[in-house]
């Protein structure tokens, strides 16, 4: 009795190889096995062609591989492209091929069959994890020029002297506002502006044991889920002091640069005329501090700096003078190597034949 849309057995399949072999006809196989006799045509067909291994059953379409309906050709040059370049992907594999000639009139795959082409093949990396970059721990709060915040305030229009970015440099304890650099017809200071900045802040006041940032560009890699240094974050290593970065879209991490922007926007800023960047510096510098600065040699001469000095009003050196609630206190500290605390007092002095004198108002 013929089966119909019945499936053959692997048995059944070797039997009709073997009778078949053995000489006997389709028809006679297929009443002894009571199949119809195309069944036992198509796999004595297969078994002649293709084996043993040609029985076995195959559901849905032959495996080819990914692209096997494309030109040969197509394929292996993505392949060659992919093993001469392994940071390509297969968005810059689809674009390669759009602007190949070879291929102008044939269709081309897709971004997701290339992808699948490039697992087939095994020239897929691991996905490596995200790592942020390695930063100290936030200590809290202690003595002046520990922590120092650095940041750059939006541009705006200044009369007479055109758009200014300011960057201003603070510290955290004593609030002491450390330098301000007008940076002119920018909106995002370079490199430059900030390490001309530092560098003045470095020769006057010294250097902090710790600079906060937030994520702007010259400070952090924001193209990288993984960044790396930027050149201003070395340079700062290399001299010694500790990098810290704010919190992503918290402001109020940078609570007191923030409001030191505003006031000197609102003191030397808005409302006012300078007649070029130097005379706005001057002016910036002026109102540097709760304290004043008067820096000289021992024996009244001036220190030679590598740059012209901004002239201050000086603070004669005078003994305590008690005035009801209030003292006077002028200290002689060593400023050849130090980490000064200006309105403080000074930590560490080592030595040296510059002298600061510091006046500060003690409640």
């Amino acid at each position: 009795m013929l089966r119909r849309g019945q499936m053959t057995t692997f048995q059944e399949r070797l039997d009709i190889t073997e009778r078949a072999a053995a000489g006997q006809s389709d028809p006679e196989i297929a009443a002894a096995l009571g199949c119809s006799v195309w069944t036992v045509r198509k796999w004595r067909r297969r078994g002649q062609h293709q084996g043993r291994t040609g029985l076995s059953s195959q559901m849905g379409r032959p495996t080819t591989g990914p692209l096997s309906t494309l030109p040969t050709g197509m394929r292996d040059a993505i392949l060659q492209m992919r093993r001469m370049h392994p940071g390509w992907g297969p968005t810059t594999l689809l674009a390669e091929l759009g602007v190949d000639r070879r291929w102008a009139d044939q269709p081309l795959p897709s971004r997701s069959r290339i992808a699948a082409l490039l697992t087939a093949e095994k020239l897929t990396r691991r996905y490596q994890k995200h790592s942020d970059l390695p930063t100290p721990l936030i200590q809290p709060e202690g003595a002046p020029h520990d922590e120092w915040e650095l940041d750059a305030q939006g541009s705006m229009h200044v009369a007479g002297v055109g758009k200014v970015s300011l960057i201003t440099i603070i510290d955290v304890v004593s609030r002491l506002k450390v330098e301000s650099y007008p940076c002119l017809d920018t909106t995002n200071p370079p490199l430059e502006a900030y390490q001309l900045m530092l560098r003045r802040a470095f020769l006057t006041i010294g250097l902090p044991r710790r600079i906060t940032l937030d994520h702007g560009t010259v400070f952090y890699d924001n193209t990288s889920p993984s960044p790396f240094p930027t050149r201003l974050h070395l340079w700062l290593l290399a001299l010694g002091i500790d990098i810290c970065f704010t919190r992503k879209r918290r402001p109020t991490d940078h609570a007191k640069i923030e409001r030191t922007h505003q006031t000197m926007t609102l003191q030397a800023l808005l409302g006012q005329r300078w007649s070029d960047q130097p005379a706005l510096w001057a002016g910036l510098s002026m109102r540097a501090a709760p304290c004043s600065i008067s820096i000289f040699r021992a024996g009244s001469s001036r220190v030679t700096l590598p740059y012209k000095p901004i002239q201050r009003r000086r603070t004669p050196v005078a003994s305590i003078v008690r005035n009801g609630r209030r003292k006077c206190l002028t200290l002689l500290v060593s400023l050849r190597t130090w980490r000064t605390v200006a309105g403080f007092g000074a930590s560490g002095p080592t030595g040296g034949s510059t002298l600061g004198a510091m006046t500060t108002i003690l409640a």
